[in-house]
């Protein structure tokens, strides 16, 4: 933080995340309503090769699954191939793992700047760009 204190205690206080599966129903709809569908059906990828990955996509796809007109499907790929996926943009969602190389919110915050070489979703906001600079 400005103070130099430790972020993750100041991000716990202010974000307090709650399972809200009410408001997330109405979100989507809007934002399904927003972009004329219907309808979507989603893939998420993973690491075949990992120990964790089929659980954690087994509980996005029951946790998505019930926002009305989500159809979440997976796909378990070798390591390689999901890099090479993750890459080359070639994916509807993507499970990856990234652990800090340093002890700063940064590393992680800097993934989502436009054109960052781990922005592989090619997100990008104008103004969390000039926040992060």
């Amino acid at each position: 933080t400005a103070t130099g204190g430790d972020f993750a205690k100041a991000a716990a206080k202010a974000t307090a995340y709650a399972y809200n599966i009410k408001k997330a129903k109405k979100l989507f709809a809007e934002g399904m309503k927003e972009v004329g569908l219907k309808k979507l059906t989603l893939t998420i990828e993973g690491s075949s090769d990992s120990t964790v990955t089929k659980s954690t996509l087994d509980t996005l796809q029951q946790s998505w699954s019930e926002l009305p007109g989500l159809t979440v499907k997976e796909k378990l790929v070798p390591f390689k191939q999901r890099l090479l996926d993750q890459e080359n943009h070639n994916f509807d969602v993507v499970l990856a793992a990234l652990s800090a190389d340093y002890s700063e919110p940064l590393t992680f915050l800097n993934m989502f700047v436009t054109g960052g070489s781990n922005n592989d979703g090619s997100w990008s906001n104008k103004e969390y760009d000039a926040l992060i600079k």
